[in-house]
């Protein structure tokens, strides 16, 4: 029985990996655009109702016939209209009766108690997420319609042979699923603030939102962001076919363009902060911009550039002990650059500081900046 539960759940987990790792970076890249940066609680609250979607969605539907053209179901209509039937089922699990007492644990551990009080538990998540976004206990009726919708869904997807797919439905349309998932979405809803007492309510998030406005500080992570689809972009445009030749010169060159050309005359707009509305500035407005942004290029893309460069050096075989000296120091320093830079990075953003440092060190701001709004006349 463990196995029948844990299947779905593993493929629910793996379904949920994939579509996490393919839509983290649009994720993100919204996340950053919108809020201007990304809060730990919303995005578990949002991943962890996907990932609890997927896994409820398979546990219903699992296992799939083992082909579209399945058998009909063996007994009746495949429709079950009786929203009281499991008592009647509870009267037949051998040995109980309603009268004894001491034959509860009897039904307790049967396969048919346990299916119907796993057909409640399946959908009390649910009416937690419900309580989280109406917040009100007067709003329970959104719990009920939920969940009384939710549950008509997966059987509606059952009697419907998964929706035409397969040629006879592999399920019973089951009414006591639809009052005890509705129930559960109901009692999911009204023990809610017994799970979400430690997760920040939305008035909490949107305070906290407030630190990312306009023309303050960008947050570090939108900071990196925009450096890393600066590098992405410029070393997808050094290997088209208009090039020096030498994938390295051209990186450095498209970065140039990029980081440099691009911020001067784009009021200090990268391609990277267009994506996620930041802007550079220098921290000292008397002082020119080109040499603050010139130092900032050297810090970005330099040790790239050094990784081609030793690369290009290990390409050579020989048995010069003195050629083959500079090649493992260069590979250690390289190592050790890599190692440093990773390092710097990890212990600012959990030390919180306010910029990483290509823009500490040349002393350049990135500030958000508003989407402009249309004027009305």
């Amino acid at each position: 029985m463990i196995r029948t539960y844990l299947t779905p759940i593993m493929v629910a987990l793996g379904t949920f990996i994939v579509l996490a790792f393919l839509g983290t970076v649009p994720w993100a890249i919204y996340q950053y655009r919108k809020h201007g940066y990304l809060n730990f609680w919303r995005n578990f609250m949002i991943f962890s109702f996907i990932f609890y979607g997927l896994t409820a969605f398979f546990l219903v539907s699992l296992p799939f016939p083992e082909t579209r053209h399945n058998a009909p179901l063996l007994q009746g209509t495949g429709v079950q209209l009786n929203p009281l039937h499991f008592l009647q089922t509870f009267q037949q699990v051998p040995g109980f009766d309603w009268r004894a007492s001491n034959t509860y644990p009897l039904l307790i551990k049967s396969f048919t108690f346990l299916e119907v009080f796993f057909n409640v538990l399946l959908l009390v998540p649910l009416g937690v997420y419900i309580r989280y976004f109406v917040k009100k206990i007067s709003r329970w009726y959104w719990a009920l319609l939920g969940g009384f919708g939710t549950s008509l869904f997966f059987e509606v997807s059952q009697i419907t042979a998964f929706f035409g797919y397969f040629d006879h439905p592999y399920r019973y349309f089951d009414t006591v699923d639809l009052v005890m998932n509705t129930t559960g979405t109901l009692l999911g809803f009204f023990v809610a603030p017994l799970f979400l007492f430690f997760i920040p309510n939305r008035e909490e998030l949107q305070v906290h939102d407030e630190k990312y406005r306009p023309n303050q500080l960008a947050s570090y992570g939108a900071q990196l962001i925009d450096v890393w689809l600066s590098l992405s972009v410029a070393s997808f445009l050094a290997h088209l076919p208009f090039h020096t030749g030498l994938v390295a010169i051209d990186r450095l060159l498209w970065g140039f363009l990029l980081v440099v050309i691009m911020p001067l005359f784009f009021k200090g707009r990268t391609l990277g902060g267009l994506v996620v509305r930041i802007r550079l500035q220098p921290v000292d407005q008397a002082k020119t911009f080109i040499s603050p942004l010139f130092l900032r290029y050297l810090l970005i893309f330099l040790p790239g550039a050094f990784v081609e460069f030793t690369q290009l050096i290990n390409t050579k075989q020989t048995m010069n002990k003195s050629l083959v000296v500079i090649q493992v120091t260069l590979s250690i320093v390289v190592f050790l650059m890599y190692a440093m830079i990773t390092i710097d990075i990890l212990r600012k953003w959990l030390k919180k500081y306010p910029e990483p440092y290509f823009n500490q060190y040349p002393k350049v701001e990135a500030v958000r900046y508003a989407k402009k709004k249309k004027s009305k006349n």
